[in-house]
């Protein structure tokens, strides 16, 4: 695992990596409808939290309320994995 340079801790400003999944089961003239929330890189950000970086994780569904307008802005307010 990469580690952060030495000096300070790295930022990592994730994006994306969750969606909501819908599924349809036909069995005969039944339907079964089911709907989920995923997230897939949570033992991604346990690593890199562990290994000393500072990650900050901006759902798909977040993003146009959440992502930095300007490259200036510095850390990104709201939910820091831990």
């Amino acid at each position: 695992m990469a580690q952060p340079p030495s000096g300070g801790q790295s930022k990592v400003l994730f994006v994306g990596g969750s969606w909501v999944k819908h599924t349809i089961h036909l069995k005969g003239f039944d339907q079964f409808h089911d709907t989920e929330y995923e997230e897939g890189a949570p033992d991604f950000f346990n690593a890199l939290a562990t290994s000393g970086f500072d990650v900050t994780y901006i759902r798909a569904h977040e993003i146009s309320s959440r992502f930095p307008r300007q490259a200036s802005a510095g850390r990104v307010r709201g939910y820091h994995h831990q």
